[in-house]
C-alpha cells in the first residue's frame, strides 16, 4: 500500500498546514506543511502513529494551537 492524504487541516496561519495521511503500513499520522508564499513546501515527518484518522486529526488539533 503506498501511503496517500487523508485531509487537510487549516487554521489561523495561512502559511502552515497539518495533512492527515494513510501511512503505507495501514496506520495514520499527521505532518506539518508550510508555505513559503508562493507554494507549499515539502511535508515534515510523520508526528506520532495512530491507528484510526480521526485519531490523528484529534491529536494534531490537541498539539496544534492554531488550528482552528
Amino acid at each position: 500500500m503506498n501511503e496517500r492524504q487523508i485531509k487537510i487541516l487549516t487554521g489561523s496561519r495561512a502559511d502552515s498546514r497539518i495533512l492527515v495521511m494513510q501511512r503505507a503500513d495501514g496506520n495514520y499520522s499527521y505532518r506539518l506543511q508550510l508555505n513559503d508564499g508562493v507554494s507549499w513546501g515539502q511535508h515534515g515527518p510523520d508526528c506520532g502513529i495512530y491507528e484510526s484518522a480521526e485519531s490523528a486529526e484529534t491529536e494534531a488539533r490537541a498539539r496544534t494551537d492554531w488550528l482552528s
